[in-house]
């Protein structure tokens, strides 16, 4: 890796002023994950954030209610058809994802920088967090080929040696121990993922790049 390592129980949604379901905020770590084990989803909120990050690198903006229909159902890759694609969803759940769409895509067009990935809260074990991380690797790479991102070979040297990085990242052992050598050196990679992201989506990002459409090319990363 470089040597330069530059951070949410559910129920469906009721009539509640009270209700956190009914926010107008993204939903956290723990709710959404709540939310996709709700729906059956077989990737963690980690991957399903980061898979919205690696679309976004490569694409402007996204049909929100569209890409938040893949994201709860499962069906990222599916064309569409007679039916919608995640009919059968709640649409309280739907509207969650897709305030961490319009959050995510908010963050990543910040000038202040202030995008972060999304991940286990501070509290939690490292070896938890350390997982996730791995995983929201594992989800980005997905979502850049998801976007359209046939191959790095095209991208300059520094993209293409975070590319490697990530790969590297999303297959590192998970930390067990507590310690205060692992936590900085899970905090320096997060900043080195949030820096990484945010140059790879500057540098992929054609200034004339249309909304994605809902219907992803069927590509591959080599």
């Amino acid at each position: 890796m470089s040597d330069t390592i530059g951070q949410l129980a559910y129920k469906p949604c009721q009539p509640d002023l009270e209700d956190p379901c009914l926010s107008t905020q993204p939903p956290g770590y723990e709710e959404l994950t709540a939310c996709l084990n709700a729906n059956h989803s077989d990737l963690t909120a980690a991957e399903r954030h980061a898979v919205v990050c690696g679309i976004l690198s490569c694409q402007s903006s996204l049909n929100g209610d569209e890409w938040s229909r893949r994201i709860l159902s499962g069906e990222l890759e599916a064309e569409p058809g007679e039916n919608p694609i995640g009919s059968h969803l709640h649409e309280q759940d739907v509207e969650m994802v897709k305030r961490l769409i319009t959050e995510t895509t908010t963050q990543l067009d910040d000038p202040e920088l202030g995008f972060f990935p999304l991940l286990p809260d501070d509290d939690d074990s490292i070896e938890e967090r350390s997982a996730a991380l791995s995983e929201w690797c594992h989800g980005y790479l997905y979502g850049l080929s998801l976007g359209g991102l046939k191959e790095f070979k095209h991208l300059s040297e520094q993209a293409q040696e975070f590319a490697r990085d990530i790969v590297e990242i999303s297959g590192l052992e998970v930390a067990s121990e507590e310690s205060e050598a692992n936590e900085e050196a899970f905090f320096e990679v997060v900043e080195y993922l949030r820096m990484g992201v945010l140059m790879m989506r500057d540098e992929i990002l054609p200034s004339d790049n249309a909304p994605a459409k809902g219907e992803p090319p069927h590509r591959t990363i080599h």
